[in-house]
């Protein structure tokens, strides 16, 4: 049987498409990281796509595209993807948008430190998430909890809810704020609800000095009492995570250790010179640290110290605490 030249050349086209869609350009194993951003066009992805060797021609990729009917269905985001894909898997995965990873930002982390984490993990580009400034709902939202722009070199810090989080590849940090947020508000809005904003924001900042300072159940509470006493008094709060954070945000030096001469530093987060709360939260705080903020409980201690292996005592005078000091911190 003879076949004519245009059914010849037609199964020679058709063996030719499948071989395109279905024959990888290379039989590597590495992953090759794209980035599809809002707005590119079709021929722009495939143009790129073609460059990175995934695709053999970006004009057999883009017609494809078109005869599935998925010119609309392709997702922007950052992928990564193997270098021995077929089209068809390529196209499946640009088309199912990028992958979410799980990333958990514990309790106490500082904005600047779930900034690092999230920076590493490819989720923001470095700086974006502590210079951040809240506008339009996401603002409206939290002044409901006292927060103000200009309370803090770093305004969102305490009001970003530690989690374990699913983001995508360069979400960015508007995205991931929101997420955040949303759920600062969900965990913290109702047990905050019958106070008024001032005092929701006292009570958030002191939920996050708590944070800092003591992590037993017990510790949390007892030191919560000895907050609202020193308060309550008029005594300076004396709290070295305070300081530390002054130091950090203040000098940019946040990996050393304190100094004498950080205690008498005219820092506002320096609680052994001034008298009341820090003017913002000092760290991002948990559920713990929050309900031991609203649930003082009332000894007859004034002083607690925390020794370096995580042991909490608690002083009714400053003799006593000061005998611990010499005993557990100067050795």
């Amino acid at each position: 049987m003879i076949i004519g030249g245009g059914c010849f050349l037609f199964l020679v086209f058709g063996v030719l498409a499948v071989a395109m869609l279905t024959i990888p350009v290379s039989d590597s194993k590495i992953s090759i990281r794209i980035n599809i951003t809002k707005g590119e066009s079709l021929r722009e992805i495939a143009a790129m796509l073609q460059e990175k060797k995934l695709v053999r021609s970006s004009s057999v990729f883009v017609a494809y595209v078109f005869l599935r009917g998925d010119a609309t269905h392709v997702l922007p985001g950052v992928y990564e993807i193997a270098a021995n894909s077929t089209l068809l898997e390529v196209l499946s995965k640009i088309t199912k948008g990028p992958v979410a990873t799980n990333v958990t930002l514990r309790e106490g982390m500082t904005l600047r430190e779930m900034d690092a984490l999230l920076t590493q993990q490819g989720i923001i580009t470095s700086g974006s998430l502590f210079s951040f400034k809240p506008d339009n709902h996401l603002k409206e939202q939290l002044s409901e909890f006292g927060f103000s722009l200009q309370q803090s070199p770093y305004p969102l810090e305490g009001f970003l809810f530690p989690d374990t989080y699913r983001f995508v590849p360069e979400e960015g940090a508007e995205s991931v704020v929101t997420k955040m947020v949303a759920n600062f508000e969900d965990k913290v809005g109702l047990s905050l609800k019958i106070f008024t904003p001032d005092e929701r924001h006292k009570k958030i900042i002191i939920a996050s000095l708590i944070e800092k300072e003591v992590a037993g159940d017990y510790e949390r509470g007892v030191v919560s009492g000895i907050i609202e006493r020193r308060l309550k008094a008029g005594m300076p709060l004396q709290v070295d995570a305070s300081v530390l954070y002054g130091v950090c945000v203040e000098r940019q030096n946040c990996d050393r250790v304190l100094h004498r001469q950080d205690f008498s530093s005219p820092s506002p987060y320096n609680t052994y010179a001034n008298k009341g709360l820090p003017p913002s939260p000092i760290a991002n705080f948990g559920s713990a640290a929050l309900r031991a903020a609203l649930a003082p409980e009332p000894t007859p201690y004034w002083y607690y110290l925390s020794t370096p292996d995580g042991k909490t005592f608690f002083s009714k005078t400053f003799k006593e605490h000061d005998n611990l000091r010499a005993k557990y911190l100067l050795d």
